[in-house]
């Protein structure tokens, strides 16, 4: 448990930064436009190439070292806020670099994901189970509360570059505990994988979830509660508040809080 707690924290607090560097944008590209259009388009690339990768990203975590994984993810999602940074400084910054940095983002998030569930599982006996699964939902629920408030005040103070210094330093905490822990892996997992066992593999859950109607229907229902209200919390909603208050970051802020 003790081991998964580093783990967590770090997490924790790149979750923090990740959602501040991402208010901050979206004020950012709002400003730039002034269109609701290009606060759903960030939204649909951030979240694009995730959805795609997801089915056969679980597949391939099952055989690579967890901790790798979690480091290669968060060292590209790193890699993406820099890359941001300096555009940005050097002035050249525009919305599509923008929509290429979230979709490519979304990319290392799918596997980022499924190799957190994967971790957590060899690391806490199943007593644990739901602790950690409550901790897990803690974390992404400070980020969702406090990143908005932090990253409005932090606009005021210290700009957009300085907000997305933060991210970086946040996925570096995240990062220094990945690198002084050890994360289990299953001996019974086959490492060789064909492109047909690929596929196999990820059609199995799909057929999995398919003959259980209920867990069909849960799904089914989460997806329309998900895409609605994406559908307002990335477009309608912040474009809404942005117009009202006179593009008021803190305004915003409050209210996603």
């Amino acid at each position: 448990m003790r081991i998964f707690t580093v783990i967590w924290f770090g997490q924790l607090v790149s979750l923090l930064g990740t959602a501040m560097t991402r208010f901050a944008l979206l004020i950012w590209a709002y400003e730039q436009t002034g269109q609701a259009t290009t606060l759903a388009l960030l939204g649909f690339f951030s979240f694009g190439l995730d959805v795609l990768l997801s089915p056969i990203a679980g597949v391939l975590v099952d055989r690579w070292d967890r901790r790798l994984v979690l480091l290669f993810a968060d060292l590209g999602a790193v890699l993406m806020t820099v890359t941001v940074l300096i555009l940005y400084t050097t002035g050249t910054l525009q919305i599509w670099h923008l929509y290429m940095v979230q979709a490519l983002t979304g990319g290392f998030a799918a596997f980022q994901a499924p190799a957190y569930t994967a971790a957590t599982t060899m690391l806490v006996p199943k007593s644990q189970y739901l602790r950690t699964s409550g901790m897990r939902s803690l974390a992404s629920s400070v980020s969702q509360v406090f990143a908005p408030v932090f990253a409005g005040v932090m606009l005021r103070l210290i700009d957009i570059g300085g907000v997305m210094l933060i991210d970086i330093a946040t996925f570096l905490v995240a990062m220094s505990t990945l690198l002084i822990v050890r994360i289990p892996h299953p001996t019974s997992t086959q490492k060789d994988l064909t492109e047909s066992k690929l596929w196999k593999e990820t059609g199995f859950g799909f057929h999995y979830i398919r003959h259980r109607h209920g867990l069909l229907g849960l799904i089914f229902l989460f997806m329309g509660i998900n895409f609605f209200a994406a559908l307002t919390y990335f477009s309608i909603l912040p474009a809404m508040i942005l117009a009202r208050s006179g593009r008021n970051e803190l305004t915003l802020a409050s209210v996603q809080a």
